[in-house]
C-alpha cells in the first residue's frame, strides 16, 4: 500500500538499457514543487489509423492537416503521438493507449518503433536489425511474425520513447 523507490542499482541497469543519461531521465521526474517554468509541450496526436492517409504528413514526415489535436507531454524531444485505435497491438498495446514517437532518436535493435511505407501503410514494430538494404522487424501482437522492408520503401521511421498503459 505504500510507495516503493527502485534502489540505484535498479535505475543504473535502466539507464543502461535505455541509454538515457542520468540528467535527462531526472528531468522527466515530475515532483509537486517543479519549477513553474516548466510546462509541459503541446505535441500533435491522431489515431494510427488516420494518420496513416497520405495528408496527414508533410513531405518531411512531420504530422499536418486537420487530422492532429494536441496532447500535452512533458519530454523533450517527443515529435508526435499515435493514438492506438484497435485490437491488433495486443497485449503491448491496447485500443486507447497513446505511443509518442520520436523520429530524430536512434533505433537500436529490440526498439519499438512507428513505421510509415511510401505505400502508405503506418504501423508500429520492434525493430530486429537495421542494415544493408532492408529493415528487419517485428510485428506487434499476438500472431507476432517477422518483415523485412527494403529501404526504398519506407517513407520514414521513429522511435517509440513513451506510452501510456
Amino acid at each position: 500500500g505504500r510507495p516503493r523507490w527502485p534502489s540505484t542499482e535498479s535505475l543504473a541497469k535502466v539507464l543502461a538499457a535505455t541509454g538515457e543519461a542520468l540528467n535527462t531521465f531526472a528531468a522527466r521526474v515530475e515532483t509537486e514543487d517543479a519549477p513553474s517554468g516548466s510546462v509541459p509541450a503541446l505535441v500533435p496526436v491522431a489515431a494510427l489509423e488516420a494518420a496513416s492517409d497520405r495528408n496527414a504528413f508533410d513531405a518531411a514526415g512531420r504530422p499536418s492537416g486537420a487530422t492532429w489535436q494536441r496532447f500535452s507531454f512533458p519530454q523533450p524531444g517527443a515529435s508526435f503521438a499515435l493514438q492506438v485505435s484497435n485490437e491488433d497491438f495486443q497485449p503491448l498495446y491496447r485500443n486507447g493507449d497513446i505511443v509518442v514517437v520520436a523520429p530524430d532518436a536512434p533505433l537500436r535493435t529490440g526498439d519499438r518503433l512507428a513505421l510509415k511505407l511510401t505505400s502508405g501503410r503506418l504501423s508500429l514494430y520492434t525493430l530486429q536489425e537495421a542494415g544493408g538494404e532492408e529493415l528487419s522487424v517485428r510485428t506487434i501482437g499476438e500472431n507476432s511474425h517477422s518483415l523485412r522492408f527494403r529501404h526504398s520503401a519506407i517513407e520514414w521511421t521513429a522511435r517509440i520513447i513513451w506510452a501510456s498503459q
